[in-house]
């Protein structure tokens, strides 16, 4: 998703990640979809919401965003 280059020299993307995974491991972690964390469920998760948080830079990611937005992935 980003280059070794983008993560080193952005504090922003790495500020980003560094919560966004942080919440990743902890969401929904009691259904079957969110308890590999290399599935294909959490990686989704994880591109949505940094994709929405880079472009969306006025609000960026939040604590709990993973919360709302994982409920629409198994929607998905």
């Amino acid at each position: 998703l980003f280059t070794k280059h983008q993560k080193e020299n952005s504090n922003a993307v790495k500020d980003i990640l560094v919560v966004l995974e942080n919440d990743i491991k902890r969401t929904d972690r009691n259904l079957e979809e969110f308890q590999d964390l290399h599935g294909p469920y959490l990686n989704l998760l994880r591109n949505v919401l940094i994709t929405y948080s880079l472009f969306n830079k006025d609000i960026g990611y939040v604590q709990g965003m993973c919360d709302i937005a994982s409920i629409f992935v198994l929607l998905y």
